[in-house]
């Protein structure tokens, strides 16, 4: 494996991490706010941007 390769390797890994971080994160926040919230952005794929959008200072605060 060639020097280029192991670098985008592990960006990639590195992106997968921050976005499995950051979507438990907003999981975490959906979850505070009530439980419809939560399964809602668990289940459904755009509720996670409806609820980003509606409760932006929330979905920050984590």
């Amino acid at each position: 494996m060639s020097v280029m390769e192991s670098l985008t390797l592990a960006l990639v890994l590195i992106g997968w991490l921050v976005m499995f971080v950051g979507g438990i994160r907003l999981l975490v926040a959906a979850f505070r706010v009530s439980v419809g919230w939560g399964l809602a952005v668990l289940f459904i794929s755009f509720a996670a941007f409806v609820f980003i959008f509606k409760y932006k200072p929330r979905a920050r605060a984590l």
